[in-house]
C-alpha cells in the first residue's frame, strides 16, 4: 500500500509517502479510516496494471492510496 499526501504549500510540490506491505482481500476496509473529515471526495480507479487507485480530498486535504499485488 502507498500512500501519498499532497503538499498544500504552493512553493513545496513534494509529496508525504509511506509504504506499507499488507495482506487483505477488500483495500476498501483499509482505507476507510482515511476518510474521517466533514468533506470527503472520492474517486477509485482500477489500472490496466491491476493496482487499485482511491483518490481521497478530506476536508481539503488531497490523498492518494495504491494497493498494488506487487
Amino acid at each position: 500500500m502507498i500512500r501519498e499526501i499532497f503538499n498544500q504549500c504552493s512553493n513545496n510540490q513534494m509529496r508525504d509517502v509511506s509504504i506499507s506491505i499488507v495482506e487483505t482481500d477488500d483495500p476498501n476496509e483499509l482505507v476507510e479510516p482515511f476518510r474521517k473529515g466533514k468533506v470527503v471526495e472520492e474517486n477509485v480507479t482500477t489500472e490496466p496494471n491491476g493496482d487499485i487507485v482511491y483518490d481521497l480530498v478530506v476536508d481539503g486535504l488531497k490523498e492518494r492510496i495504491t494497493f498494488s499485488k506487487e
